[in-house]
């Protein structure tokens, strides 16, 4: 007999666990409207009746719905894989006839390095999901299937509330946007005050709609810190990624918020330099991540000359110090690339071979660039600003340098001499002057005021305790 069970829209069909971004796991609750809400929307994609799926997807994450639920509702075919080569998967599909495929970009890149890829053109429909779908690997699917959709979503949000098909490409897309909102979804790009942004300005990408969870499983904080009721928008889940409106009606994924770092003072957006790397002929697949102030770069392809070509097209600051070549990226059960089983970066790795320092002052500043940079070894060529390095860095240098080797050097000065071999020879041809450390004041009830003090305490005195002289505009 059936279990006697709630069938309300609101009730509950299942609880996933996803940690995100915070490395945390939490029960996200899905109802029974959400789900349906997002089968329903699915037959846009051009199902047909006794298609057949691929269930590659594990049950751990939520891609898995559309493998498992959606073919009750469309009387379609499903055939559950117990591979995990992409060259057995492949076999699969030409041997089941295999009409619809989904999985991450991470794992399609892999397929393409197959010499089944071929078989892929077997497929009536291709759904990548998960990830950033770059244009690289989308056009090269594209020799096999014209027919791809790119689907966008958070665990929170029901697995997809965003999508985009490959025929809607044109040759004003540089990148693949992740498309427009499903029906009964609504998609916003705000500011950090919570207001809406123009077309083409960048914000959270955030989203309301049927879509939407209960919330996470007995953690009310966390509820209300990610699905927040917006006086105007009602309720939204914060997605915590970056994006922006195109002019055609498209989003724009740009990145994780989590995934801005800062280098040598600058806001760096890794995807950008992704993006970048991606755009280079010879390259299959790059992920760029930050250790140390330092940008490291894994991809799978041939960097040589790639450095060089970074140059035309990206600040220094944004230069990777390190490029890692993989024959192929870690991917987690789940088909997406494993960061945390990328190998460490070693002196191998370095855009510049290593010269250890030899005479006494390059080894005392080596030690110093050490101190402050929080790195163990460095090269004598390699430059300051390159290998995480920013002004306020600098300044302290400098300080140290004063102190340790008796030698006054200017911050102009520094910003070309920016090598520890260059530096070194710099010290060499200066004058040695005392250093002086600054004596602490002994502690009084007043002090001699300078007189930048005393004009501002006449300053007052005549005209009655005004603030005029402090305010050199309002906005």
């Amino acid at each position: 007999t059936n279990p006697s069970i709630s069938r309300e829209a609101d009730s509950l069909v299942y609880i996933i666990y996803t940690s995100g971004s915070t490395g945390v796991p939490k029960g996200t609750m899905i109802t029974n409207q959400n789900v349906v809400n997002l089968l329903q929307n699915l037959k846009n994609y051009g199902f047909r009746k006794r298609d057949r799926i691929y269930a590659l997807t594990t049950m751990n994450f939520d891609m898995s719905i559309l493998e498992l639920i959606l073919p009750f509702l469309y009387d379609m075919e499903v055939v559950i894989s117990d591979k995990s080569e992409p060259s057995e998967i492949l076999d699969d599909i030409k041997r089941y006839n295999i009409d619809i495929l989904k999985t991450t970009p991470s794992r399609y890149a892999m397929f393409l390095l197959s010499k089944n890829a071929k078989n892929l053109s077997y497929t009536n429909l291709l759904i990548s999901g998960g990830e950033i779908l770059t244009k690289s690997i989308l056009n090269k699917l594209k020799k096999f299937n014209k027919n791809i959709c790119n689907q966008y979503g958070p665990t929170e949000a029901t697995m997809n509330s965003i999508y985009f098909l490959s025929k809607d490409l044109d040759k004003n897309h540089t990148s693949i946007p992740i498309g427009k909102p499903i029906y009964n979804a609504k998609a916003y790009i705000l500011d950090s005050n919570l207001n809406q942004l123009p077309i083409g300005a960048v914000g959270e990408l955030c989203i309301g709609g049927d879509g939407l969870a209960k919330g996470y499983l007995n953690r009310e904080d966390l509820t209300a810190e990610k699905f927040i009721n917006h006086t105007k928008l009602g309720q939204i889940y914060r997605t915590g990624d970056i994006a922006k409106y195109r002019s055609d009606g498209n989003i724009e994924y740009l990145g994780r918020m989590d995934d801005q770092v800062k280098i040598r003072g600058f806001r760096v957006e890794l995807g950008e330099i992704e993006s970048a790397i991606l755009n280079y002929s010879s390259i299959k697949e790059a992920v760029v991540i930050a250790q140390n102030q330092q940008l490291v770069a894994y991809i799978v392809g041939d960097s040589k000359e790639l450095k060089k070509s970074l140059k035309d097209k990206l600040p220094n600051y944004m230069i990777p110090s390190y490029f890692i070549e993989l024959e192929r990226f870690p991917l987690t059960p789940n088909g997406k690339i494993d960061k945390k089983a990328l190998p460490k970066p070693t002196d191998i790795d370095r855009t510049e071979v290593y010269r250890e320092p030899k005479t006494k002052i390059e080894k005392e500043i080596a030690k110093i660039f050490s101190e402050v940079l929080k790195i163990e070894k460095i090269s004598i060529a390699d430059n300051f600003f390159e290998i995480g390095g920013h002004s306020l860095n600098a300044i302290s240098i400098i300080a140290k340098i004063a102190k340790k080797l008796s030698v006054e050097i200017k911050l102009k000065e520094f910003f070309i001499y920016s090598t520890i071999e260059g530096l070194s020879k710099l010290v060499e041809s200066k004058t040695k002057v005392e250093y002086l450390d600054i004596e602490p004041i002994a502690e009084q009830s007043s002090y001699e005021v300078s007189n930048s003090q005393r004009r501002l305490w006449v300053l007052d005195k005549m005209q009655n305790g005004s603030s005029v002289y402090n305010m050199a505009g309002a906005i």
